[in-house]
């Protein structure tokens, strides 16, 4: 559960804007144009937690 906590919180830190239930005080605005995306989280081959942008749209069928 604690992992689970910390990928919400690095993603929630990492998105600069505020949607739906996600606010934040400090992006109090949508920004569609740098934040229409996924955030995709994964482990790299030393066992760090990874964050990057995906674009929607460009989920491999």
């Amino acid at each position: 559960m604690i992992i689970s906590a910390e990928m919400k919180l690095r993603a929630s830190l990492m998105r600069k804007e505020s949607r739906c239930s996600h606010y934040r005080l400090d992006y109090p605005h949508m920004d569609t144009t740098n934040w229409n995306v996924w955030i995709n989280i994964y482990q790299d081959s030393d066992g760090n937690m990874c964050l990057e942008k995906q674009p929607v749209g460009t989920w491999p069928s």
